[in-house]
């Protein structure tokens, strides 16, 4: 697959002010990691429904291969579990709606030899070939 060449020099200059002035005001508060920046950029999904699907959206309509392949976060010790929970809370206040803990069944039938106390459940989590953005 031939991927055209995109010149972005265009859209580059049309935000270059913008984008300046926000790559100073890190510089000036020198808060490089996690700093209000991050925060601003982990709040900005919520006021976007049905962003998750998005990107598989995007990927099918550019022809970029992709698959839902869902993924389980284990929980073996009582902190772990905690964890799981504050996930499922920041999931749910981020508009994710279809994860969910596996009953001790369901577990055994998916994979017989895990040993867990709990696992987290999320059925849209995919993965893309990155290969096809080069």
């Amino acid at each position: 697959m031939t991927v055209p060449y995109v010149d972005l020099e265009p859209e580059y200059q049309a935000l270059k002010t913008s984008v300046d002035a926000r790559i100073h005001k890190v510089l000036d508060h020198g808060q490089y990691i996690m700093g209000p920046e991050v925060r601003e950029l982990k709040e900005r999904p919520k006021a976007y429904t049905g962003a998750r699907h998005l990107l598989c959206d995007c990927c099918k309509s550019h022809g970029f291969a992709q698959r839902k392949t869902g993924k389980w976060i284990v929980a073996q010790i009582p902190e772990q579990s905690e964890r799981l929970v504050q996930l499922q809370q920041a999931g749910q206040a981020n508009g994710c709606d279809d994860f969910h803990f596996l009953d001790s069944q369901a577990i055994a039938d998916g994979e017989p030899m895990l040993k867990a106390r709990e696992v987290f459940c999320s059925p849209s989590t995919g993965i893309l070939d990155s290969h096809c953005l080069m």
